[in-house]
């Protein structure tokens, strides 16, 4: 009879065991090199893999409001101005080349570090020509912020399967490394190097903006101009992929809300903003759409944008007033001012601060150029 506890079989178990763990080993380095080098090698986009980073690097739970979106949140509205006036935490989770169709992928980001209590999420993205051809270029700015794990690939998948994206396509944006290997410029890089955790470091957490971009630029833009009557239906493709965030929201603890940054809106703009309240409302989420209270805003529409559909930092200053106020009274949210587990928030105002008066002296010179006051 075959003994299982002779001297043999022992002796075989153990190297069995020896070569399992020298090859999960193995597997364990070559994972970890293939992601120092993914991390190393990627573009930092400016702007907008660093947003992403510095969301990652805020400590845990301590945001209470989260914006998730475009240029159309970032551009409009300070979480910083609102932490001085306030007290309460928020963070512009915004990147660029975002679609409506990366919002969930967005949503589930936010909830691995933060518990937001309130959830705000733009709704001029899903309105826009982009989501009928949107391309993988555009996207790329917030995939390759992420990272690599299971809601990234999930993401790219569904973006893929959405647009009809080629396979080659799908697996540059699932591998992004085979896109950025020749990036051999990234060797000679300190900030490439400083991001090779996919992490920023303590100096960029302190100059952290909580994601607002300020613009500089300033044009005139038209007035708003809508009737406040009617809708306009949103696209097949375009209401598809906004009830499928909505479904979402609506399966969640954290209250949600759609909100659209008020600007130098159309009459046609409006009233698809209108078709999305109430499609918004059968599940039940809320709609916010601020254009209805630009009075009270109480922008200069010579001053205050640096383009028709985004403000630079005087129209951010008075969106974020108003918001913030809305915020405070709407909705019970915390003031953080004072507390010690916060105080990097103060960091945050002093460098603030700083910036700003740069930015608004740049703008006082292109206002008098402009009109010659």
């Amino acid at each position: 009879m075959h003994n299982e506890t002779s001297p043999e079989n022992h002796e075989k178990k153990r190297s069995g065991l020896k070569q399992a763990l020298s090859a999960a080993g193995f597997l364990a380095v070559l994972m970890a090199a293939f992601l120092f080098f993914t991390y190393l090698f990627r573009p930092t986009f400016s702007y907008s893999r660093l947003n992403i980073l510095r969301y990652y690097a805020e400590e845990r739970n301590t945001v209470d409001v989260v914006l998730i979106g475009a240029s159309s949140f970032y551009r409009f509205f300070n979480p910083v101005q609102a932490y001085e006036m306030s007290g309460i935490t928020s963070y512009d989770y915004a990147v660029a080349g975002m679609q409506g169709c990366n919002y969930i992928t967005g949503i589930r980001d936010v909830m691995r570090t933060q518990k937001p209590k309130l959830l705000l999420i733009d709704a001029r993205r899903f309105t826009e020509t982009r989501v009928e051809s949107a391309t993988p270029d555009k996207s790329r700015f917030y995939f390759d912020a992420l990272d690599i794990g299971l809601n990234r690939m999930r993401g790219i998948w569904h973006f893929s399967r959405e647009y009809d994206v080629p396979i080659d396509e799908t697996l540059e944006l699932a591998f992004d490394i085979s896109l950025y290997h020749n990036n051999t410029e990234a060797l000679s890089d300190p900030l490439r190097w400083k991001l090779a955790d996919n992490r920023v470091d303590a100096d960029s957490r302190k100059k952290n903006t909580k994601g607002f971009l300020p613009g500089s630029s300033v044009k005139q833009v038209a007035l708003p101009s809508f009737s406040g009557e009617g809708e306009e239906p949103l696209t097949e493709r375009q209401e598809r992929i906004y009830r499928e965030v909505c479904a979402y929201l609506a399966g969640l603890d954290t209250e949600a809300v759609m909100m659209v940054c008020a600007y130098s809106v159309t009459d046609d703009a409006e009233r698809q903003f209108r078709a999305m309240k109430r499609i918004a409302e059968e599940y039940g989420i809320g709609f916010l759409d601020t254009n209805e209270f630009h009075e009270e805003i109480g922008y200069n529409y010579d001053t205050d944008f640096y383009n028709k559909r985004h403000t630079n930092l005087l129209g951010a200053e008075k969106f974020t007033a108003f918001l913030t106020k809305y915020l405070t009274e709407h909705y019970d949210l915390p003031d953080h001012r004072g507390d010690a587990r916060y105080s990097s928030w103060d960091d945050a105002i002093l460098a603030f601060h700083e910036k700003a008066e740069k930015i608004h002296k740049t703008m006082d010179d292109k206002i008098a150029e402009l009109y010659g006051t």
